[in-house]
């Protein structure tokens, strides 16, 4: 897992293209890294399972079953103002505009990350000690365009 702050492909207009930050990609597919988690455009989002690739103008290519494809996910926001999240690629799974931040759970055999909605705190419950990653009650967990609300990303 890596975490950084500027995006290789933003999925907002109103951030430039991180040429320098895409430099990085090929790094992380060759060591296989499974996660990379993007910050600072202010909206959601996550992709499927990807590898650089110059050939198709967007940088990437989906690679589902490649063992050493990276899964991106970000660029989240909380209390800093959204942007509308109005770029897509063919390998983005979802792309929402809202305050939430992502929520991972590492085991030796996945890593399994929920996408948390802030909106509605006041109504959530108390996370539980002995369960920490089972929902409390009231938690509003983001499903990218009506898919899963739990994303796993297999260990290899």
């Amino acid at each position: 897992v890596a975490v950084y702050h500027k995006p290789m492909r933003p999925h907002t207009s109103g951030k430039a293209l991180g040429r320098n930050s895409y430099k990085w990609a090929e790094t992380f597919y060759r060591a296989g890294f499974d996660l990379i988690m993007e910050s600072d455009s202010h909206v959601m989002k996550r992709t499927l399972p990807l590898k650089p690739f110059t050939g198709g103008g967007e940088d990437f290519k989906a690679a589902p079953n490649d063992p050493n494809a990276t899964v991106y996910l970000g660029e989240g926001c909380w209390g800093a103002p959204l942007r509308r999240a109005d770029v897509n690629y063919s390998w983005t799974v979802g792309t929402a505009a809202f305050n939430g931040f992502d929520w991972l759970h590492v085991t030796p055999g996945a890593i399994f990350d929920k996408t948390v909605k802030v909106g509605n705190v006041a109504q959530v419950g108390e996370v539980n000690p002995e369960n920490p990653y089972r929902n409390p009650k009231g938690l509003e967990l983001w499903a990218p365009n009506g898919g899963d609300k739990v994303l796993r990303i297999p260990a290899d």
